[in-house]
């Protein structure tokens, strides 16, 4: 159970990053491009890019690997980490729900004091 309950971790920490980085992007095209496997209980990670002429190559060294289609970074040290185009880690579903909670939090602070200084946030626009 424990193995199969980090390989989803990893499918929804890499879904939902993914999703996160390409929301605004309305030309979102299918079709394999390239193609990872990691195996977390080795700390092996594969990669395979295609061509233009439909074959996937291998990926001979995936170590500071920069994926030309999503521009993200992969690093291995004892595990898989993952980096955005931005440098920033990709999150685990439990950070990035902790974020979304402090971001409501702080508008909800920021607010509070717009309304102190008798300005009504949802008509300051």
């Amino acid at each position: 159970m424990a193995d199969n309950t980090e390989q989803f971790n990893w499918i929804v920490t890499i879904k939902e990053n993914l999703e996160f980085l390409f929301a605004q992007v309305p030309n979102k095209q299918y079709g394999v491009e390239e193609y990872y496997i990691y195996d977390a209980d080795k700390a092996d990670l594969s990669g395979w890019l295609c061509t233009e002429a439909g074959q996937l190559d291998v990926i001979e060294d995936m170590a500071g690997w920069i994926s030309p289609r999503f521009q993200i970074r992969f690093e291995m040290n004892r595990s898989l980490q993952i980096f955005r185009p931005d440098g920033q880690p990709f999150l685990g579903f439990g950070e990035l729900e902790t974020l979304q909670i402090q971001a409501e939090q702080r508008a909800d602070q920021l607010a509070k004091q717009l309304s102190a200084l008798g300005i009504e946030p949802e008509s300051a626009s």
